[in-house]
Order: C-alpha cells, then sequence, then structure tokens
C-alpha cells in the first residue's frame, strides 16, 4: 500500500511537472506574436487551457499555486520585474478563481460550458488587469475605455481556450500511463533564499507599492535618480543597465498617449489637446516606471523569487506535489525553453492555416521531450 501511495504520489508530480512544461512552452509561441503598442499586455495566453484543465482535476486552490509558480519559474530565468509580477500574478489569480467558482457551479448544474467558462476566465483576466494598469501606470479614466475592446478580445481569446483546452487534454493526460520513476526529490539548493539579499528585496519590493502614494514630482525625480544610483554601484557601472528600463518604451509610449491627450486641465496656447496637468502627470508616470523598471534589476540581483518561492511554500504548506513539480520544471525548463526556440519544434507546423493541429503537435512534440528528460533524471 506504502509503494502504491508512493508511485501515484510521484506521478502526480510528474504530471504536474509535465503541465507547468506545456504551458510555459504555450507562453513561448507568444513571444513570436508582434506586441500591439498601445496594449502591450494583450496576448491570447494560451497558457490558460492548462489553467482551466488543472482546476478540473486538482482544484481550484491547487490551480491558484500553480498561476503563480508559474510566474516564479519566468523570473526565476528572466529577472523578477516588478510589473509584470503585479500583472501576471493578479490577472492569473483572479480568472482562475472565477473559472473555479464557474466550474463549482456548474458541476451541480450546468450553468456554464467550457467555452463560457474560458471566455468569462478571459474577460475577468483582462478586467484585473486594466484595473492594476489604472493603479499602477495610468490614473486616468481613459484606460476603461478599453474595457470594450478587451471584452470583444476575450470573447476571442475565451472561444479559442475552450476549444484547445480538451483537444490538448488526450495529450498531457499521462497520470495513468506513467512507468515507475524512482523517489528522487528535486533539489532545492538553488532556491534556498539569504537572509540579508531577502531583506533587501523585500525592502525594494515595499518601495515599489510605496511609490505608487507619491504625488511630488520632486520627490519622484529624487527617487529615480538615487534607484539608477543603486543599480550601478550594486549591479556594476554599465550603460546596459542604465538604459534598461527603455527596452520596455511600448510602455512609456502608452503612458504618454493617455496622459497627453486625455487629461483635462490648463491647455497650453498653441498646442491643442495637450495641458499643462497632463505633462505633469506624463512626467510623474516615466519617473514612477523608471524607478519600477530599475528595481526589477535589484530584484533580481537579490533573487527575490527565492524569498517568493519560500513565502508561497509556507502559504500552501499542504501542496508539496505542486512545489516538487514546479522545482523540477525550474531544472528542465532550460532544455524545454531551447527546444522551443529551436526550427524542430516549429517544424512543418503553420499556425496561422491549422492552429488547432499544429498548437496539438506543438505540444505533443514538447510532451515528449519532457518525459523523455523527467525519465532520464529519476533514473539517473
Amino acid at each position: 500500500m506504502g509503494l502504491h501511495d508512493s508511485h501515484s504520489e510521484m506521478s502526480e508530480t510528474v504530471e504536474k511537472t509535465l503541465w507547468i512544461l506545456i504551458a510555459l512552452s504555450l507562453s513561448a509561441i507568444e513571444m513570436l506574436l508582434p506586441r500591439i503598442p498601445f496594449l502591450p499586455w494583450l496576448k491570447p495566453g494560451l497558457a490558460n487551457c492548462i489553467t482551466l484543465l488543472w482546476i478540473v482535476r486538482y482544484g481550484t486552490l491547487d490551480a491558484v499555486l500553480f498561476s503563480f509558480l508559474r510566474t516564479w519559474i519566468i523570473s526565476f530565468y528572466f529577472g523578477f520585474s516588478f510589473i509584470s509580477f503585479m500583472l501576471s500574478t493578479s490577472g492569473g489569480v483572479i480568472a482562475t478563481l472565477v473559472m473555479g467558482i464557474c466550474i463549482q457551479l456548474s458541476r451541480n448544474k450546468a450553468l456554464f460550458g467550457i467555452i463560457g467558462i474560458s471566455m468569462i476566465g478571459a474577460a475577468a483576466h483582462n478586467c484585473t488587469q486594466i484595473f492594476v494598469i489604472y493603479i499602477l501606470m495610468v490614473q486616468n479614466s481613459f484606460i476603461f475605455y478599453q474595457l470594450p475592446f478587451m471584452c470583444g478580445a476575450s470573447l476571442i481569446f475565451g472561444l479559442l481556450i475552450g476549444l484547445l483546452a480538451p483537444a490538448i487534454f488526450p495529450i498531457i493526460d499521462i497520470r495513468y500511463t506513467l512507468p515507475p520513476f524512482g523517489a528522487r526529490s528535486p533539489s532545492r539548493q538553488s532556491i534556498i533564499p539569504e537572509k540579508k539579499a531577502s531583506f533587501a528585496g523585500l525592502v525594494f519590493f515595499v518601495l515599489c507599492i510605496g511609490i505608487i502614494f507619491v504625488k511630488s514630482s520632486v520627490i519622484l525625480a529624487i527617487a529615480a535618480v538615487i534607484i539608477s544610483i543603486c543599480v550601478q554601484l550594486i549591479c556594476g557601472v554599465s550603460h546596459r543597465t542604465f538604459l534598461y528600463p527603455l527596452k520596455f518604451w511600448p510602455f512609456f509610449l502608452f503612458i504618454a498617449f493617455v496622459y497627453l491627450f486625455f487629461s483635462y486641465g490648463k491647455k497650453i496656447h498653441g498646442i491643442p489637446f495637450i495641458t499643462i496637468e497632463g505633462l505633469t502627470e506624463t512626467g510623474n508616470q516615466f519617473l514612477r516606471l523608471w524607478f519600477w523598471l530599475q528595481t526589477s534589476q535589484l530584484l533580481t540581483h537579490f533573487k527575490f523569487h527565492t524569498f517568493f518561492f519560500t513565502l508561497l511554500s509556507r502559504a500552501f504548506p499542504s501542496s508539496a506535489s505542486v512545489f516538487n513539480a514546479a522545482l523540477f520544471a525550474l531544472e528542465l525548463f532550460p532544455d524545454v525553453l531551447n527546444f522551443s526556440r529551436s526550427k524542430d519544434s516549429f517544424k512543418n507546423l503553420n499556425f496561422f492555416r491549422h492552429p488547432f493541429i499544429s498548437i496539438k503537435e506543438y505540444a505533443n512534440r514538447h510532451k515528449n521531450l519532457i518525459i523523455s528528460k523527467l525519465t532520464n533524471y529519476h533514473n539517473t
């Protein structure tokens, strides 16, 4: 009985590892899509089909943890960004909770189908992101004029995810077909937080939140200068680290567009639509965004993701299988990412003419790679 339970637990961990890595590989497809300048956060959210399936199989709270850990793995390899973290986690968690409630209601009464639930989840995700963007970046009511467009996009993306989820499930449903795996535990050495670094990272994270409430242009400018100096002193003097925020120019462009052309106040003579208040708010928000993006480099330097993982493990003490799956996924992610970027993963696939067939085959290729890697990992 003990051996059976051990095998069952390991099979669940292996399946969750596969699902996390498939979700990350589906997100890699979206990196190929061009960003819309005034809607840089808008994307199909292909990985949400895994979230939907996760809720059905493992429950809503387990799926919430999956959403957190998916963001955590990305931040581990690509750096901890305050803005990306807030947008990804807020939208993902709210959408997961909303879909979980809809699924629970539909178990007693057939209120929603999988496509309807997917559409509701996509709408919850997009609306939450708009609200977070309003709080963080654009405290201008004009941002809410995007809601009809975002809800329309939610219907399209939700339909796509709702059709994709049942199509991809047979590929990743491996829990009861796996061969016996060794009970090898994942290494936690790379995610053990250092107390001083964790404290420093926590301080900078709190400062990122605190800067939201600062209204003085002078204080914001001083904060932007000080944080830029800190980055140069701590991360090393480099023009790349100093100019790092400019990589996110679509955010600056969006802020300028909203504040310069849609702010009430005293108009500037000879320049239509632009007001003094609009210029002031544009400058203030530029400084906040600069502060956040510079601070992201410090959060990465102090390995804030390790503190975040420790915090999650204490908040969800009974979810060992998800944490072990995340650690396995963390170790295998570089190989999966390299495969996602290779020609082999896209060979003979046409995502525009045959999107569903192509995505299913893309997922199947990644599944075969991941199972092979997991088998080798547990047998060594």
